[in-house]
C-alpha cells in the first residue's frame, strides 16, 4: 500500500510525508506540526499512537487505516480499499509536474532535530534512472525491497525497479527464510 500511496502522489501531486515507525511520540508531534497534513495514513498496529495524537491536531480531517478500518481507538477511520473505492474514476484534478514538490522525507535528527527535505519529481525521475542504470536493472530484473517504505532508500530502490520496467517483491521486513 505504501508503493500506492507513493504512486499516487507521483501521478497527482499530493506530498507525502511518511513517519519512520521507530520514533517517539514528541518526535512524530515535532514533524506533524512542521509537515502539517491533512490526512493521515497508518497500520493498524500503530492505532493507540494515532489515537494518542489525533487531539493535538485537529487539522487532519481524514484518517486510514491501510489494514483496518474503524476501531474503538480510531472511530472515525477509514479503510484503505474504501478509500481506494471513493476516487473520482476520472483520476484526480491535478497532475503532477516535474518541478512540483514530490515527497518530503524527514532526517533521523542526529545533529538536533529532525528535518524536512523535500524531493522534487524530476529529482525522483533522475534518481530512479540514474540507479536503475548504474545498478544494472532491466526489465527481466527481480528486485528484493526489504528497506523500510518511509526512508528515501525504500523510495528510490522500488523506483529504480520500476523506472525500466523490473518487478519487485516487497517484504515488510527481512525474513531470510522467506528471502531463501
Amino acid at each position: 500500500e505504501y508503493y500506492e500511496l507513493y504512486g499516487a502522489a507521483d501521478m497527482t501531486g499530493f506530498i507525502p510525508a511518511l513517519l519512520n515507525f521507530r520514533l517517539a511520540p514528541p518526535e512524530y508531534v515535532a514533524i506533524l506540526k512542521d509537515s502539517a497534513p491533512k490526512i493521515f495514513f497508518y497500520e493498524e498496529q500503530y492505532a493507540e499512537v494515532v489515537a494518542g495524537l489525533r487531539k493535538s491536531f485537529p487539522e487532519i480531517t481524514h484518517y486510514i487505516s491501510i489494514d483496518g478500518g474503524a476501531s474503538p481507538l480510531v472511530p472515525d477511520a477509514i479503510a484503505w480499499a474504501d478509500f481506494m473505492a471513493s476516487g473520482d474514476p476520472e483520476g484526480a484534478p491535478l497532475r503532477a509536474q516535474p518541478e512540483y514538490f514530490a515527497y518530503l522525507y524527514y532526517t533521523s535528527g542526529t545533529t538536533g532535530k529532525a528535518k524536512g527535505v523535500v524531493h522534487t519529481h524530476r529529482q525522483n525521475a533522475a534518481i530512479s534512472s540514474g540507479s536503475a542504470y548504474v545498478s544494472g536493472i532491466n526489465g527481466a530484473s527481480v528486485v528484493l525491497q526489504t528497506t523500510p517504505a518511509y526512508h528515501i532508500g525504500g523510495r528510490c530502490y522500488v523506483s529504480s525497479a520500476l523506472w525500466p520496467g523490473a518487478k519487485t517483491v516487497v517484504h515488510k521486513m527481512f525474513d531470510p527464510v522467506k528471502v531463501i
